[in-house]
């Protein structure tokens, strides 16, 4: 599956303004990390962040012998960036740690950026996918955490199964505090995706193609205050 990341994000420069500046920090054969400018549009830029690794391995032959040889790697992340919706900022298969890719961000926007990670309600979002899908999910998996218990006591837990499982879900919790993490729903004509509170999604591979703007929208329809460009 493939990972997706969103971050609502307020840029302080036009998009074409932004690529010229992002130039600046372009990838090459002397640098260890930087950006590929793919697309630039007037709304939106996609490009790569690359980080170029080296690593010195250290390996003993049968004999006891120890060979030494270096190996370079290559991390590469897709992003997209927009101006035309809150949610300005999409990677695709980030790393673990983002610190680097968000700091030459900031150095391209002259350290005016703003990004503010999401905390979505999964339910909402998941009506509004069903609404641009015309298609009803089929949840079969919601993970929860700090259920209460009574006494100071809660739990995280995992409901699952071969069909809806939000009515059992609704059973479970019914007057008791809880916090919805993650669900994982199915569509007949758009494939599996999982969606989580801080705004990411996994979804199949072979939706990406005409299918991963529906996701952007749905997702864009979470935020309710308005987007100002100026």
């Amino acid at each position: 599956m493939s990972r997706y990341q969103w971050f609502k994000t307020k840029w302080p420069l036009s998009m074409s303004e932004l690529a010229q500046k992002l130039k600046k920090f372009s990838f090459d054969k002397n640098q260890t990390s930087g950006f590929i400018l793919d697309r630039v549009r007037e709304s939106y830029i996609e490009a790569r962040y690359i980080e170029k690794l080296e690593i010195n391995e250290t390996i003993k032959d049968p004999f006891g012998k120890e060979l030494f040889y270096n190996k370079i790697l290559y991390k590469e992340c897709l992003l997209r960036i927009s101006d035309d919706t809150p949610i300005g900022l999409e990677f695709l298969n980030p790393p673990k740690g983002i610190q680097g890719l968000i700091s030459k961000l900031s150095q391209a926007s002259d350290f005016k950026l703003t990004i503010t990670p999401l905390k979505i309600d999964l339910l909402k979002w998941i009506d509004a996918l069903d609404i641009l899908i015309e298609e009803k999910a089929n949840i079969k998996s919601i993970e929860i955490s700090g259920l209460d218990l009574g006494s100071g006591v809660s739990a995280k837990t995992v409901i699952k199964g071969p069909n809806n499982v939000l009515n059992a879900t609704n059973s479970l919790t019914i007057d008791r505090s809880y916090k919805l993490e993650k669900i994982q729903a199915a569509y007949k004509n758009f494939g599996n995706i999982i969606i989580t509170i801080n705004g990411c999604a996994k979804i199949d591979k072979d939706i990406y193609h005409g299918n991963i703007q529906i996701i952007r929208n749905s997702l864009s329809s979470m935020i309710v205050e308005p987007f100002d460009k100026n």
